[in-house]
């Protein structure tokens, strides 16, 4: 009998510590997604306030959504469709910012590389190929971020819109 118990404290004892190790790695793995999450979140918010401090600038009439909309970027799900969007009519306002202004000589505000990105993008989430349409995003985020960094310089340098003339 005193054998069986020995036994039987000795299993539990082997359970405890195998337990133990198993919470052990659990509680590791949740703190990775943890931190990937939480660094995913920091790159989006570095990512949407360079966009958003170029996109600032335009008039609130020039704007084909309000700047400030682009922090929904930040909620999870919600944020990749609009990060999509403001990859489109962000340029699409510079575009029609410059030409209400008489610039035609801006090209297309990087319109074609928010139209890459967002296609990057949504062919990221293919099984295999995903990783070279992520690579692709990337390298077209980079190009329209910059792009508008230039469009917001070129803008400032214009100075303030030209005022109606007013009447008596």
């Amino acid at each position: 009998m005193m054998q069986a118990f020995e036994l039987g404290t000795a299993v539990l004892a082997q359970s405890d510590q195998d337990a133990a190790i198993a919470a052990g790695i659990l509680g590791l793995g949740v703190a990775i997604i943890v931190a990937s999450l939480l660094v995913g979140l920091i790159i989006s918010g570095i990512i949407i306030w360079l966009v958003w401090d170029a996109f600032r600038v335009l008039p609130a009439s020039a704007q084909k959504l309000p700047a400030n909309l682009l922090w929904i970027g930040l909620v999870p799900c919600i944020g990749i469709i609009m990060q999509l969007v403001m990859a489109i009519l962000v340029p699409l306002s510079f575009k029609d910012a410059f030409a209400a202004r008489g610039r035609t000589d801006v090209g297309d505000c990087g319109l074609v590389f928010g139209i890459c990105f967002a296609a990057g993008m949504l062919g990221s989430f293919l099984p295999f190929l995903g990783f070279v349409f992520a690579i692709g995003a990337l390298v077209c985020l980079v190009l329209l971020i910059v792009k508008l960094r230039q469009l917001k310089a070129l803008w400032q340098s214009m100075g303030s819109a030209p005022s109606a003339p007013t009447w008596g």
